[in-house]
């Protein structure tokens, strides 16, 4: 009995370990991009580690928000959705950190894709010409959500620019 005792910690242990180690990783990863990035745009991501999993949600303009995360089994590695959405273990932490790595470099593009979005709707509402242009510059103004759903300067031009291409 002791001996299975000291294996299950030592398992425990391991958890630990390579959730910790993910969660700095991902921290520090989140942390360059950021800085490379401003901090409206990558504002928006927040990473929650506790002893049974590591994960990332982040906001897209207007408030909706994506998540993705992870948990360590000892005797099969990470768990963690496929693209498919089907539950896939990984025993390779270079590879669930470059799968994180990429959902992060990606969030750009899910939020242009958010703003691209939200100009059609607002198309759909019959806004046009300057309405358009005051609407997609009053965005923020307006936005009563997390941070993260607000526009960043960059984001801004770009929103203002199509605006004005209308």
């Amino acid at each position: 009995l002791p001996r299975v005792r000291k294996e299950t910690g030592t398992l425990r242990g391991r958890k630990m370990r390579e959730l910790e180690e993910l969660a700095s990783r991902v921290r520090a990863y989140c942390e360059k991009v950021r800085q490379e990035r401003g901090d409206v745009a990558m504002g928006c991501v927040r990473l929650e580690a506790s002893s049974d999993f590591v994960g990332i949600v982040y906001d897209k303009p207007g408030g909706s928000s994506a998540q993705f995360e992870t948990s360590y089994d000892p005797e099969r590695g990470f768990s963690l959705l496929s693209p498919d959405g089907e539950i896939q273990f990984e025993p390779d932490l270079e590879q669930v950190f470059a799968r994180f790595t990429a959902i992060i470099d990606a969030i750009p593009e899910q939020r242009r894709q958010a703003i691209d979005q939200m100009l059609a709707q607002w198309r759909e509402q019959g806004l046009s010409g300057p309405r358009l242009r005051a609407m997609a510059l009053s965005f923020n103004t307006h936005y009563d959500g997390t941070r993260g759903g607000e526009l960043s300067p960059e984001e801004l031009r770009y929103i203002t620019q199509v605006a004005r291409e209308s």
